[in-house]
């Protein structure tokens, strides 16, 4: 009697191999209790490339368990998810950033995690763009590129300013604008406020 050993060889089409998915995870304090809150930045790709989620949240304990809040989501790549400490007082805030496969297209949003005595915290947006619904630089230009930065230019104002920064083109690329608009911090409204734009125009 003899025993035969099959060995079949399976291949997998490349379409339903795995893809990489990008995480990143940071721990912060958002609302000035003892314990850290995690930011995650989530990008995540189907096995045949045909589905690509994009999201930024916040994870805190409240009420012994994990609640989950949503800064940006719906778009497929990651741009930004970090914390950073915008509005000169204590606890920080978190950036997201997320964009379209398409050029020109996506969602930037800052936020702040609130704490509210005998409940969980809630988000307060203290910024929000939507590139769909940004004015345009003129007839026939689009949005290409967009991107939003922290930063500090004015002791004057209270905490740290915001820089948008969007580029527009004629199609096929025969001049552009780069349009430079800045935000700062109004404490009496909670908000961020636009104050300057700045335009260059090539050619």
């Amino acid at each position: 009697m003899r025993l035969v050993v099959v060995l079949a060889l399976v291949v997998v089409p490349a379409a339903l191999a795995s893809h990489p998915s990008r995480l990143i995870e940071t721990k912060a304090n958002l609302d000035a209790d003892r314990a850290s809150e995690r930011i995650v930045g989530m990008e995540d790709v189907s096995r045949d490339h045909s589905i690509w989620r994009a999201s930024v949240r916040i994870v805190d304990r409240c009420g012994g368990r994990n609640r989950s809040y949503r800064v940006v989501a719906g778009f497929q790549r990651l741009g930004e998810a970090r914390a950073e400490q915008v509005d000169g007082r204590g606890a920080k805030e978190v950036l997201g950033v997320v964009y379209s496969v398409s050029a020109g297209d996506g969602v930037a949003r800052l936020v702040r995690l609130v704490s509210t005595p005998g409940r969980c915290p809630a988000l307060r947006t203290l910024f929000d763009y939507v590139a769909a619904k940004s004015d345009r630089a003129g007839p026939g230009f689009d949005l290409v590129q967009f991107t939003v930065e922290v930063v500090e230019l004015d002791a004057r104002y209270p905490g740290r300013e915001l820089r948008l920064t969007e580029l527009f083109q004629t199609p096929p690329m025969l001049s552009s604008v780069h349009r430079e608009k800045l935000y700062r911090y109004v404490r009496p409204r909670d908000t961020y406020l636009l104050y300057e734009t700045n335009i260059h125009r090539v050619p």
